[in-house]
């Protein structure tokens, strides 16, 4: 895929391309927007500096000269985009996707102008299906601008990795049924114990037992099974309680 920024070149690649990428300058260049819909290939179209207004008008653009105009989810998407170099942090507005994908019904994505890869990352969170990142091989390569803000390969392999598995570490949100750490629930939780020695026929109180890890005997949960109850035989101090201590 590839940037193109004329109706010539695009014409000229177009046919070579798997995909399209509109810049966000260029989300008003209504003749590029025609070239690359009649191309039929999927489009990027990055949101920069652009109003909902403006980007409905883009869209409609597109829509109009697409081979098929039904197919427009599966040929455009949007890329939420704040072309500010770099993004401080805290004008990333990644909410802005949702309002994109609430507007239009397109999917959507992040062009990332901020330092690091912590923002892409929520973004990923936040259900973007494609991120765009700058790239360099060293940062301090250049004083452009574009080097600070770029992500060196150290860095596109962690967010590889999280774009990777961003599903499976969603999980489908069950909590029913077996649970992935059940394994640890025996050594987390806790089970009754004698806080004292008890004597054989003698009445246990809640304050002579304890609640202690790992989970053996009775549960926390069922320490009303235990208190009122006669010891069956001499227990020792922390004594695991079982139902075969209880008379």
């Amino acid at each position: 895929m590839a940037s193109v920024f004329d109706c010539d070149s695009l014409e000229a690649f177009a046919p070579d391309l798997d995909a399209i990428k509109i810049a966000s300058g260029d989300l008003s260049f209504d003749p590029l927007l025609e070239v690359a819909a009649r191309s039929g290939k999927p489009i990027i179209l990055s949101t920069g500096m652009s109003s909902l207004v403006e980007i409905r008008h883009a869209i409609e653009v597109i829509a109009r000269h697409v081979p098929d105009r039904s197919g427009l989810a599966q040929r455009l998407a949007l890329l939420h985009c704040v072309s500010l170099y770099p993004t401080p942090l805290e004008q990333a507005d990644l909410r802005g996707m949702q309002i994109l994908k609430a507007e239009f019904g397109l999917p959507v994505g992040y062009s990332d102008h901020t330092l690091g890869i912590g923002a892409a990352l929520v973004a990923v969170g936040l259900g973007a299906v494609a991120i765009e990142k700058h790239f360099t091989l060293d940062k301090n390569l250049s004083a452009f601008r574009d080097h600070a803000l770029s992500a060196v390969p150290e860095e596109f392999a962690q967010l590889a990795e999280v774009c990777r598995v961003y599903e499976r570490m969603l999980g489908d949100g069950r909590r029913d049924g077996e649970l992935a750490d059940a394994g640890t629930r025996d050594v987390a939780r806790r089970g009754i114990v004698t806080r004292r020695a008890i004597a054989e026929g003698e009445t246990i109180t809640l304050a002579d037992l304890d609640f202690v890890r790992p989970a053996k005997g009775f549960q926390p949960t069922e320490f009303d099974r235990v208190v009122g109850k006669r010891a069956r035989t001499a227990l020792a101090v922390h004594h695991i309680i079982g139902s075969g201590d209880l008379a």
